[in-house]
């Protein structure tokens, strides 16, 4: 006489059917049921019950991580349930199972890795759209689902004692169903992880843009500084052109042309043009000439005259910072 006891279907999240079978030798007896549909007379084991709890919680996963505004739901969710999918097929504890379990302990690795790695991130940079969520909650049903047919053959396994035939026909069907379980879970790991690298690559960028949008803010900021404080240099306020006039029209030709051709060559290695004669001899007349004609050109950078007539203007002490706030003005 054998007899079996196992969990076909899970209803609810607190209920499940039992069945007692008896031999055709004896009359079937009908156990006391309560008013909720659970035996009064059996209850399942712990190991059965922790089956039970892990299933109902499983119920809502995937509604809590469609929920979620960032990747780590689905993430954590896929590490849990692969973590249960472990601890049933090691209950098993069969040579078959090892590869699977194997390769599950690799994946959630990776998952845990990949954890480790999106929450040193602001939550910000870690939100998902729709697009990218729905690859990631397809996974975790898949794993959902894998949970389930793998407690389904182990129940199947404990549910009766096999006869020596049919034990061998229930090894080849479990090695088929393993067999199927390593590629669809290979498949899907793949594709998960795919999903979740463009994801993260995507992010990179956008951290990287963000990261140049704030360094040339950045800039702009220091930029703005040093123009504030270059505008706050002090300078002669001295009006050269009220002390000096250019050269009257067809006048010093040949050395204002000398000077242009100076100016002109970009090979020389003379980048200061020294004009040299006694005094009175209109230097500075040649010189206001020629910084009025790179004035008009719009290539003058600064111009700085000495005079006695100006007491400021006698000195070096202004020179440096005036001809800075020439360059600001007019080569921005």
């Amino acid at each position: 006489m054998e007899s079996g006891i196992g969990a076909d279907h899970i209803l609810e999240p607190t209920t499940f059917t039992m069945s007692t079978q008896k031999s055709t030798k004896h009359k079937k007896q009908h156990l006391p049921v309560d008013s909720s549909g659970s035996s009064s007379a059996q209850r399942p084991t712990g190991k059965k019950r922790q089956v039970y709890d892990t299933l109902n919680v499983g119920l809502d996963v995937v509604a809590n991580i469609a929920e979620g505004s960032d990747v780590l739901a689905p993430l954590k969710a896929a590490c849990r349930t692969t973590k249960s999918i472990l601890e049933v097929a090691t209950e098993i504890n069969k040579e078959e199972w090892i590869d699977l379990a194997g390769r599950l302990k690799e994946y959630m690795s990776a998952l845990e890795k990949q954890i480790t790695l999106l929450e040193a991130y602001p939550e910000e940079d870690i939100a998902v759209n729709e697009a990218f969520r729905q690859p990631l909650i397809h996974y975790v049903e898949f794993l959902e689902n894998m949970h389930d047919t793998i407690v389904d053959l182990k129940e199947k396994r404990n549910r009766s004692k096999l006869s020596i035939f049919k034990a061998f026909s229930k090894m080849k069907i479990d090695a088929e169903e393993i067999l199927k379980l390593n590629r669809d879970i290979e498949d899907r790991h793949r594709q998960f992880m795919e999903a979740l690298s463009l994801f993260t690559a995507l992010r990179i960028q956008n951290v990287e843009r963000n990261t140049k949008a704030t360094k040339a803010n950045v800039e702009t900021i220091l930029t703005d500084i040093d123009a504030h404080a270059i505008l706050q240099l002090p300078v002669v306020a001295f009006v050269a052109s009220s002390v000096h006039s250019p050269c009257l029209k067809g006048t010093r030709e040949a050395v204002l042309q000398t000077i242009y051709r100076w100016a002109d060559d970009d090979t020389s290695d003379k980048p200061i043009f020294w004009l040299c004669d006694i005094a009175g001899s209109g230097k500075s007349t040649v010189a206001m000439s020629a910084a009025e004609t790179w004035r008009k050109e719009g290539v003058l950078g600064g111009r700085f005259f000495f005079s006695i007539a100006n007491s400021e203007g006698s000195t070096t002490d202004k020179f440096c910072s005036t001809i800075a706030r020439d360059l600001v003005d007019y080569i921005p």
